[in-house]
């Protein structure tokens, strides 16, 4: 069951977000999967669109952001580290 006002895409942001130092500092949403982190398993195509959500929420939150130029890749804010 579903907690009413749990957010899936939070958690899995917070997910990403705490382990954001195991990345480059440039990374693809295939690098994440990869790594296969618990509750982001790899290789499925749902996952892949719960990893670009994740993403997309950080980005809204200054965490990363996409690389100029780069539709696939992400980088860490570096104000941040």
């Amino acid at each position: 069951m579903f907690a009413p006002n749990r957010n899936i895409v939070a958690e899995d942001a917070e997910i990403i977000m705490t382990r954001l130092d195991r990345l480059g500092a440039e990374f693809t949403v295939r690098d994440i999967m990869q790594k296969n982190w618990k509750n982001l398993p790899r290789k499925n195509e749902t996952t892949k669109v719960k990893v670009i959500n994740a993403l997309e929420f950080l980005e809204k939150l200054h965490v990363v952001r996409r690389v100029v130029g780069s539709l696939r890749k992400w980088e860490q804010n570096p104000k941040l580290n």
